[in-house]
């Protein structure tokens, strides 16, 4: 499952700096069909960054999915 996690995040961190940042998760979320406003996506931003950097690390990304998908990710 951590390899299907790194590669996901990998696809989105599309600027290749080893975060995902707000604009990222935005997209990804408009891909998969998410329609949320952009203060919508801040807001589930911000809870997801934990350490409050701004910008999304793979164990704070692999929280962020685990809590929206509760029983579908082990």
């Amino acid at each position: 499952m951590q390899l299907k996690f790194q590669a996901a995040f990998k696809q989105i961190d599309t600027n290749k700096s080893g975060f995902i940042e707000c604009n990222e998760l935005e997209a990804v979320l408009k891909t998969l069909g998410v329609t949320l406003t952009p203060e919508q996506v801040r807001c589930v931003f911000k809870a997801a960054d934990l350490n409050g950097d701004d910008k999304l690390d793979m164990e704070e990304y692999e929280k962020l999915v685990r809590k929206a998908m509760p029983g579908t990710v082990k």
